[in-house]
């Protein structure tokens, strides 16, 4: 429709009778069809809606009631079809245009009312009948009609609110009572309901049985009335304050509230409209809009536990959230309708109804709405609602409470003014009193202002211009200062002179953002003639705009003095001529975007709302001029400021840019900055006046300036908000947040944080594997993550709570928070231990930190971080960072945390929750690597700052410990310390003081620990020997010279003895420059017990120091037992019980130690395979936490060396052999635990790599002396390892073509000569090592064809003998004795042990080296030394004799040719064959027994060395002197019975045997008188047949006769008088030797006993008392722990006690029973008056069921009353049942007697004495018996009442 201004031509004027027309039509509306009645309702709207006169002249009373009359007939018909809805709306239609035009018309033009009109509206509205039914029935379905007309009518009163001058119309419809009619509307809505299901009948059925939902059916008619009512009620109420308090004072929204709950449950359309009506608007528009009626929320909510919908519970709450957090204006609306505590009461009515989604967004919106403001009523109820009954589970809103609370407290912005002037409505402001006198010459202006975003409504109301007023100050001619806001929150400072108004804009800085800002202007005037005035604009303490601003003249009062009002109109003059006004380009005003955020987040929370703003230059201001007066018209009218304002100050002075931060850093909070006593006091001076909220009552805002002169006037109001961290304080501090960790200790976790902690550090951090290199995120997740785990939202709210706080802070320190939370976090399930309660703990640490309370601090470190017991049973990921945490406050803090949480408290936590016995075994390695990284901080405490006490702590727990684990960390961290520690010096003196080197020999004796921690002492020992800035005698204890190694030694019995152990020990023993060969043997003697490859390896050890220290044999000899010590080596036991072990010894034989990396060709080479073998050490010491205890490098560093004395004797190539001189082993050497194969494993399974060329050191070793052959054989000498070369040219895998033997320019060791008559010589022989035997598959460390049992007898056959030899000085007999008792020994060990060869094979092979030794230095000596060499030889051919003579009698195999040799060597050397008749006693008895040695071999069966005796004798009688007859009758007795045995055998070596006999005789025919008793003896000279005839002739008898009676006979005298004497001689020197062994034996194991007294004495039991002290003070310590920790649960008991108290926030529901007992306190006269509480009442039902033997487990069942039948059963009617008989009656008195006998009190003493009190002393005697204790009083003067 064109607008009517348009038309060409003028309305036509409505006819007179067209108005009784209509009215007569409607009369007769019965008759009329619907059509037409359509039609003359379309005619009357259109009249009504043209002209303005011809509608006034038809709006008549008589037109409204002919519409009123159509609205009420539209219902009514009894049948017929239904009316047309067209025709209802067209008449409603019709009805708002009638308002329309009556509104907008003068009264005088109208013939009826408004008012007239809407009373007759609502009256159908409201009718509760048709029209029809007064006639009769109304016809089927009126209800449904009646509903539609209500409705359509409903909807029809918006439109007529909707028109321009809106607030009259809603005037008029209140003074209607349309509130009321409205309310009455929906309550009858009910009654129609009802009626229309009765009559549904079985129409409903069916609705009912085919619609899913039974509510469906009832939707579109059920709420429709209530819903439209509702819409109607906020369009009556929308934007009129004073509606809304009419329908306050006349209805009320509780009522309301009843009339909506008393329909049904509500629908979601119900729902949806109470939230329009909120906001006056959709409720679901975007952007949110803002609140403007709070009263339909607070219904809602109370109404939502009403709700038995979960779906609309958890749809309203969404809703409710969103609206209420849409905006920070919401939020305040909301705070100030008290939503906080309707909240409170929704969630404890229903506590048990809420679906769970619902209570966490009606929570989540207490923590957005507690945020700004929470009272301290309010936080009593919310901590009451969590209240539960003792032994209850936790309540289930406590977790989000927490973390409520905690976002409550929580300020991610700048900080918000808790106090403010809210100058929000249009009128509102501050009032100043006239300034009659600027007292300065400045003028400044400080203040803090919240301005929110406006939501335009309209297009036009956001072009409207408007000027926020911040202050004015003008005169009354109009001149001033001025500063306001633009609509959008650009400030503009301002000052008009009598012509012009100047501005300076700072359009860079929006301030519509809901933060608080510091607006400080400074007005600057320019001090010199020509200097400018300047003002400078700050924002937040930073300058953001300066300018050129005109001052205006101080002169005039200001009369007119408005802060953040509009009160000042602007002055308008009448001026001409003046310049249009100009704007700068800047001042454009262009319109700026809104900031763009979530709508869901609130705007105060926006990262760009508070973030900081970098520093920048200020621009330069351009100052904008226009006319003055024109401001208006520029910048529209002056209003409030339309926000809100804090504390505000004016200076009539210029600030400094320095004031004008200190004034933005004190934040808006402060109450009186400006007292004298403050900070501020400079500031006093140029104070004008000073306005704060907190100085404001009954609207009048006392000015707290000095001068007090300007007291202003407020218009509006002020607001208090509550900050829940001061709230706090008020119901009980901070200790009334800790039954919160209570209940969340005793609460189960959620399978939904199960894998929280995988989430956070990922899967690799929740195993032990590479621990070593992995570094915990910790700071990695945002609070709100933290928050899943609820324990950590605990530590944040306190963390939270106790931020910028410092009452709150000394609060948690006066309740003993930190002391509590420690002890309620050690009952927390071990699973809710995860990543998160860790980062939390970070947060909270790192906020007390930097908050500076040092006391607050020191207390969470003790009883959070620092204590284990806390985070000892957590997931391993948490463990570890735990302990990296503590790292790095022990790195900020050394010195603090030194002095209480140093070596000593970790040392006892690895004690007491990180022992391996306190771990499951499926965590062993979690706990080692747990062990491990505690034991790098006590690396670093001791690596960073040396402290003896320290290193003494650590000792004492080294030697109380009995975790293996736990002393290899501690060993590894001395260790490392040794190596690599800046207090290497200060470690090193230490460890050398008395005391502390006994702990590690104490440990090295304890078979509780394995080899492992043994190496490692070892190692510790070894840099301690090696140690050259201490003196030699400090050393002496470790070396444990005044104890010897003996009793140390025999401590090890209980040892498990291994190769390692013995090179170690052996190590520590001939590590110094003076080794001790006593200590020595002492190892040699613990050898005995181990398997044969160990002592294998000693006696290699031992062959090598013999050759290469001449005095050591020497030495040697000297020790008391040394033949047998060793002799029992050659014990074959311990090889056969383990032969399993040494399978591999034939295949993989070879001596490790052999490859060295170290004597690799090239450096390059060397360097180059160990960068291969090994890690990076520097990678290796870069880490945090330190290695596992199990790992091994192969680095140097790592894996220390030790020298070559602990290994088989080996030399570098080209370098002659240094005897002492250190070399060190690597790891590889280490590794091989192998004691059987010795064999290295290199890269490549023994296959080197191309160039690998590695070579083998030199070995000296020894000649077997069983198999080899004489003299003249070489040694032939094998290969030494695999790496040997063959002769048949064939390589193994090490060895290359061209590769130099290392045995080709061997040198002899020095002192040795090469000699080729004895076997040593052959061992010693240089040109032996050039003979190669071929290469096979079997080899060995000193022989490929040599099993381990031959090398072994090789080794200490050489060995035995060197010391027999030349270790025992002097050839006499107390030498000999020493020598022969090796031989005792070995007969000793034949008859009682299996030997790894017969004794008497080693014998004879002793005996065979003595004879060639003996040889030798016949040859080498000078002739004065002849005598006692002879001497020597005869001693031993003595010795040799009697070997033979009774050993070899029954083995032949004895009767060797090598002893051959020596003895006719000897013999030949000595020329003693000469002396046989007329030589020396000496000279002639070595030729007896060289004789009878010959005739031995002779008679031995031996097809070699018999011819060798038959040519030795035939020389011997052929150049020799006649022998005497008792000579020749031996030799031919002798002779005659291998004669016999040839001549029966007809045997090869009787041509061999004649001739000697031959000889004899011919020589010793006179002498044997052969002519008298052989006369037929055949021709001796001369005759070619003799060999013949003498066969015959001894068949002979004359033969015979003269054997049996001459020689026989003389024979059997000359062995009687020569021989005989020589056994004798024997004898006794083996029984000599023999005691001579014993007596050693016995001195030796007396010495053993006095070192091994020495050694408990001065070793172990200091070590023993040490360790008991340490176990006492650790008992000690955990007995503090466990008593400080009874007190703290004490000190949490009596917390709770008053936090449960009746008028305490959590007050028990149902409070226990008070009992009562006396106070232990007395007065003077020890009387105690005062009745405390008896928190410890007990009934005492145990004792009372003991006293009546019940039991200590009785539990009394309550009386229940017996039925009466019952009763009168139990009735005793016969008296005699009840006694008993005399047989009876004599056991009970026996019993008694016995009792009362045993139970006879005796007297024990008796004593006059005092008895002593306070107040008197009183005389008397004491009786102790044996069951009493009894005092008399014996005072005369008692009183009278004493009883």
């Amino acid at each position: 429709m064109k607008e009517k201004s348009k038309y060409k031509f003028a309305p036509a004027a409505l006819p007179p009778d067209f108005s009784a027309f209509f009215q007569e039509c409607f009369r007769e509306g019965e008759q009329l069809p619907e059509g037409l009645q359509l039609r003359l309702i379309h005619l009357f709207g259109a009249v009504i809606s043209g002209s303005k006169q011809n509608a006034l002249a038809l709006v008549t009373p008589s037109s409204v009631e002919v519409l009123m009359l159509v609205l009420r007939r539209w219902c009514s018909p009894a049948s017929g079809p239904p009316r047309d809805l067209r025709l209802l709306r067209l008449t409603l239609k019709s009805l708002v245009e009638m308002v329309h035009v009556l509104h907008a018309s003068s009264p005088s033009q109208r013939q009826v009312e408004i008012r007239s009109i809407l009373g007759s509206f609502f009256k159908v509205l409201n009718s509760d009948q048709p029209m029809a039914s007064l006639d009769g029935s109304p016809g089927p379905h009126w209800e449904e009609k009646l509903v539609t007309l209500r409705v359509n009518m409903l909807d029809a009163i918006p439109e007529m609110l909707n028109c321009d001058d809106r607030p009259v119309l809603q005037a008029i419809f209140l003074s209607n009572n349309c509130f009321e009619h409205l309310i009455r509307l929906i309550q009858n809505s009910k009654l129609y309901l009802s009626a229309e299901c009765k009559s549904l009948g079985s129409d409903l059925t069916t609705s009912l049985l085919t619609e899913m939902d039974i509510r469906q059916v009832f939707d579109t008619r059920s709420d429709a009335l209530a819903v439209h009512a509702i819409g109607v009620l906020t369009s009556i109420m929308s934007g009129s304050p004073s509606a809304k308090e009419v329908f306050k004072e006349r209805i009320g929204y509780s009522h309301l509230y009843e009339v909506l709950k008393s329909q049904s449950q509500p629908t979601r359309r119900l729902l949806q409209e109470l939230l329009n009506m909120a906001v006056e608007g959709d409720h679901a528009s975007c952007p949110a809009r803002p609140i403007h009626n709070e009263q339909p929320l607070l219904i809602l909510i109370t109404w939502l536990p009403e709700l038995t919908s979960r779906d609309l519970q958890v749809f309203l709450s969404d809703w409710l959230k969103k609206i209420c957090d849409s905006s920070l204006q919401s939020r305040t609306t909301c705070v100030k309708a008290g939503m906080v505590g309707c909240l409170l009461d929704a969630l404890c009515a229903a506590e048990h109804q809420l679906d769970a989604k619902c209570a966490e967004n009606l929570i989540g919106l207490l923590q957005v709405l507690g945020g700004l403001s929470i009272r301290p009523g309010e936080f009593k109820q919310l901590l009451k609602l969590l209240r539960t009954d003792p032994g209850k589970e936790p309540h289930p809103y406590t977790t989000q409470v927490i973390r409520a609370l905690s976002g409550m407290a929580r300020k991610d912005g700048p900080e918000r003014a808790l106090q403010y002037f809210d100058l929000t409505p249009s009128m509102a402001g501050i009032m100043v009193p006239a300034i009659q006198k600027w007292p300065g010459s400045g003028f400044a202006f400080h203040g803090w202002v919240c301005l929110v975003e406006e939501a335009k409504e309209s297009p036009e109301e956001a072009a409207k211009l408007k000027r926020k007023q911040l202050y004015s100050f003008f005169t009354a001619s109009g001149t001033g200062f001025e500063a306001f806001f633009t609509a959008d929150g650009m400030l503009v400072v301002a000052v008009c002179t009598k012509k012009e108004y100047m501005t300076v804009a700072l359009p860079e800085f929006p301030f519509n953002d809901s933060a608080w800002h510091c607006v400080d202007i400074v007005h600057i005037t320019g001090r010199r003639p020509f200097g400018q005035n300047v003002v400078n604009v700050y924002v937040d303490g930073q300058l953001r705009k300066m300018a050129q601003l005109r001052f205006p003249s101080l002169g005039e009062s200001f009369t007119s003095c408005c802060i953040g009002s509009a009160g000042h109109r602007t002055t308008t003059t009448t001026t001409t001529n003046l310049p249009s006004p100009c704007h700068s380009p800047d001042l454009a005003f262009p319109v700026h975007p809104p900031l763009s955020r979530s709508q869901s987040f609130p705007a105060s929370m926006a990262p760009h709302a508070w973030m900081p703003i970098p520093s920048q230059v200020p621009r330069e201001g351009v100052v904008s001029t226009t006319l003055a007066g024109s401001q208006d018209t520029e910048w529209g009218m002056p209003t409030s400021l339309e926000g809100h304002l804090g504390s505000v100050s004016v200076f009539y002075e210029a600030l400094q840019p320095a004031q004008v931060k200190v004034l933005y850093s004190s934040g808006p909070n402060v109450t009186s900055p400006f007292k004298p006593e403050g900070d501020f006091l400079e500031f006093s001076s140029k104070l004008l006046l000073y306005y704060t909220p907190q100085a404001c009552k009954g609207n009048i805002c006392l000015d707290l300036s000095p001068n007090h002169f300007f007291d202003g006037r407020l218009t509006g109001h002020k607001v208090v908000n509550w900050d829940v961290k001061d709230v706090v304080n008020c119901i009980g501090g901070m200790g009334v947040l800790l039954p919160l960790l209570d209940q969340v200790a005793s609460q189960k976790k959620d399978s939904e944080d199960n894998q929280e902690t995988h989430d956070l550090v990922g899967p690799e951090l929740t195993s032990s594997r590479n621990a070593q290199g992995l570094l915990i995120p910790l700071g990695k997740s945002s609070e709100s993550r933290l928050e899943k785990n609820r324990v950590a939202a605990f530590l944040l709210l306190v963390k939270n709570f106790i931020r910028g706080h410092a009452v709150n802070q000394e609060s948690l320190v006066q309740c003993h928070g930190p002391a509590i939370i420690g002890a309620l976090l050690q009952n927390v399930p071990s699973q809710m231990m995860d990543m998160n309660v860790l980062m939390a703990s970070q947060v909270l640490l790192e906020q007390v930190a930097s908050e500076g309370h040092h006391l607050l601090l020191h207390l969470l470190y003790q009883y959070l971080l620092f204590d284990f017991h806390i985070w000892s049973n957590s997931d391993f990921a948490v463990r570890l960072g735990h302990i990296q945490y503590l790292s790095n406050i022990i790195k900020d803090h050394k010195q603090r945390i030194r002095r209480k949480y140093g070596v000593q408290y970790i040392l006892d936590s690895i004690r007491t929750y990180y022992g391996t016995y306190k771990e499951k075994p499926v965590a062993t390695d979690d706990i080692r690597t747990v062990q491990t990284s505690l034991f790098s901080l006590v690396k670093d405490f001791l690596c960073r700052s040396f402290s003896p006490e320290e290193m003494q702590s650590t000792l004492n727990y080294l030697a109380a410990v009995n975790d293996e684990h736990q002393v290899c960390g501690v060993l590894e961290v001395m260790h490392s310390l040794q190596k690599s520690s800046p207090a290497q010096e200060q470690l090193f003196t230490f460890l050398f003081e008395p005391g502390n080197i006994e702990i590690f020999f104490s440990l090295l004796v304890q078979r509780k620990f394995s080899d492992d921690v043994r190496e490692r002492i070892f190692k510790i020992l070894h840099k301690l020997l090696k140690y050259e800035k201490v003196s030699e005698r400090s050393k002496h204890r470790l070396k444990l010279k005044d104890i010897g190694y003996q009793g140390f030694i025999s401590s090890l019995n209980d040892v498990p003895v291994s190769m390692q152990l013995f090179r170690h020990l052996l190590e520590q023993v001939l590590g110094s420059d003076a080794p001790n060969y006593k200590d020595f043997v002492a190892i040699v003697y613990l050898s005995h017990r181990a398997e044969l490859t160990v002592r294998l390896d000693i006696c290699r050890k031992l062959f090598h120091l013999i050759y290469s220290q001449h005095d050591m044999v020497k030495q040697l000899a000297k020790l008391a037992g040394w033949q047998d010590t060793l002799t029992k080596l050659y014990v074959k036991e311990s090889y056969e019980s383990r032969q399993h072990s040494l399978s591999g010894s034939t295949n993989s034989g070879g001596c490790l130690e052999l490859l060295r990396l170290s004597d690799l060709p090239a450096p390059e080479t060397g360097k180059d395979s160990a960068d291969t073998l090994s890690p990076s050490t520097a990678d290796l010491q870069d880490l945090d936490v330190f290695l596992p205890l199990g790992y091994e490098a192969s680095d140097p560093d790592l894996s220390e060396g030790f020298s070559d004395h602990s290994i088989s004797p080996t030399n570098q190539r080209g370098k002659p052999f240094h005897p002492y001189g250190f070399k060190p082993f690597d790891s590889l050497d280490l590794a091989s635990h192998s004691s059987s194969s010795n064999i290295i494993d290199l890269p490549g399974q023994g296959e080197a790599h191309a160039g690998d060329v590695v070579h083998v050191d030199r070995v000296y070793h020894p000649l077997s002396p069983f198999s080899m052959s004489p003299f003249d054989l070489g040694l032939e000498m094998g290969s030494t390892s695999s790496a040997a070369t063959a002769e048949s040219g064939n390589q193994t895998p090490v060895s290359l073509p061209g590769t130099p033997s290392p045995l080709e320019n061997f040198k002899p060791f020095p002192g040795t000569r090469a000699r080729k008559s004895s076997s040593l010589s052959n061992v010693l022989d240089e040109t032996s090592y050039q003979e190669m035997l071929p290469s096979d598959n079997i080899s060995n460390t000193s022989n490929p064809q040599q099993t381990p049992e031959e090398e072994l007898c090789n080794l200490l056959t050489n060995i035995i003998f060197s010391v027999t030899w030349r270790g025992v000085e002097g050839w006499d007999d107390a030498a000999w004795k020493e020598r022969g008792q090796v031989f005792s020994v070995l007969t000793k060990l034949g008859s009682a042990c299996e030997l790894v060869r017969p004794p008497d094979e080693i014998k004879r092979s002793l005996l065979e080296m003595m004879l060639e030794s003996a040889l030798t230095d016949i040859k080498e000596s000078t002739p004065a030394m002849l005598p006692s060499l002879t001497q020597n030889v005869l001693k031993l051919l003595r010795l040799l004799q009697d070997f033979l003579f009774s050993e070899g009698q029954s083995n032949p195999a004895l009767w060797s040719e090598k002893v051959y040799e020596g003895v006719n060597s000897l013999l030949e050397k000595l020329a003693v064959w000469y002396h046989l008749a007329n030589g020396t006693s000496d000279l002639k008895e070595m030729a007896q027994i060289g004789l009878r040695l010959l005739v031995g071999y002779i008679v031995l069966e031996d097809a070699q060395l018999q011819p060798l005796a038959y040519a030795k004798l035939h020389n011997f009688l052929q150049t020799a002197s006649a022998l005497k007859k008792e000579e020749a009758c031996y030799l031919l007795g002798k002779l005659e019975t291998p004669l016999q045995r040839l001549l029966h055998t007809k045997s090869e070596a009787l041509p061999g045997l004649v001739p000697v006999i031959r000889t004899l005789m011919d020589q010793c025919y006179e002498a044997l008188q052969l002519q008298h008793f052989l006369p037929s003896l055949p021709p001796t000279n001369g005759s070619g047949t003799f060999f013949e005839d003498f066969q015959a002739f001894c068949a002979t008898a004359e033969w015979k006769a003269f054997m049996e009676k001459q020689v026989r006979p003389n024979m059997t005298q000359f062995e009687m008088d020569t021989f005989a004497k020589s056994h004798d001689h024997m004898s006794n020197f083996w029984n000599s030797c023999y005691d001579a062994l014993m007596s050693s034996s016995l001195r030796r194991e007396k010495e053993k006993a006095e070192s091994r007294r020495k050694f408990q004495e001065l070793v172990l039991e200091p070590v023993m008392k040490r360790a008991k002290h340490e176990n006492i003070r650790h008992t000690n310590m955990l007995k503090q722990f466990n008593n400080h920790h009874n007190t703290v649960l004490k000190q949490w008991r009596a917390l709770k006690r008053l936090l449960t108290s009746q008028r305490s926030a959590w007050a028990d529901r149902s409070p226990p029973e008070m009992h009562w007992k006396l106070s232990s306190a007395e007065t003077y006269s020890r009387m105690r008056l005062k009745l405390v509480p008896n928190y410890n009442f007990d009934y005492h039902v145990e004792a009372s069921a003991l006293r009546d033997n019940l039991g200590a487990d009785y539990s009394p069942k309550p009386a229940e009353a017996f039925p009466l039948a019952v009763a009168k059963e139990a009735k005793v009617s016969k008296m005699q049942d009840d006694q008993l008989a005399e047989e009876e009656l004599l056991f009970p008195d026996n019993q008694v007697e016995n009792k009362e006998q045993s139970q006879r009190e005796k007297l024990v003493i008796s004593e006059d004495c005092e008895l002593i009190t306070t107040i008197a002393v009183v005389p008397g005697r004491l009786e102790v018996t044996t069951q009493h204790l009894y005092f008399y009083d014996g005072s005369s003067d008692k009183e009278e009442t004493e009883e």
